[in-house]
């Protein structure tokens, strides 16, 4: 499912406030700064983690912190919108944790505007405008799985693919 919003950050200060996350998540060091402050306004607590000479998240110490089990999820950052190929991280995260969120921050890529999910990815962020590869005119967008991990919350209502507050 696709939904849309004046901001990315709005998606996902909307998606960490409409399901329960009752542990922190890990960010990446280098991470834009309205996604921790997305993660404060919905009250979410969040860990930064380092980053490796590629400027993402250090995969390895990613792993070593989701095995002590006390993370509720982690956002993976494609820096300078390089799209990473994080088939087999995610897959040995969702094996450490079947039901840590994985949310792939894809705001610096190229959008793709397909309905779907990478595997293992419960919420996938873009964000257009002046500054990025595409102007929408209308903020960013986002791909997530419905289920126990539903976007849409009491607040806010799905229509024609646009959040509108109610």
């Amino acid at each position: 499912m696709q939904v849309t919003s004046q901001r990315a950050s709005a998606i996902l200060y909307n998606y960490l406030s409409g399901n329960h996350f009752d542990k922190p998540f890990l960010l990446p060091a280098n991470v834009c700064p309205v996604v921790p402050l997305s993660f404060m306004k919905a009250g979410v607590g969040f860990e930064f983690i380092d980053i490796d000479e590629s400027h993402a998240m250090s995969t390895e110490k990613c792993l070593t912190a989701i095995e002590a089990g006390k993370y509720s999820g982690l956002v993976f950052v494609h820096a300078y919108g390089k799209k990473y190929d994080n088939k087999e991280f995610y897959r040995a995260v969702k094996s450490l944790d079947p039901n840590l969120c994985i949310i792939d921050d894809c705001c610096l890529c190229i959008p793709e505007l397909a309905d779907s999910l990478p595997e293992n990815v419960d919420l996938c962020l873009y964000s257009t405008g002046y500054a990025k590869f595409i102007e929408l005119s209308y903020g960013g967008y986002a791909s997530f799985r419905g289920g126990t991990k539903l976007l849409i919350i009491s607040m806010i209502a799905l229509v024609n693919k646009s959040i509108r507050y109610i």
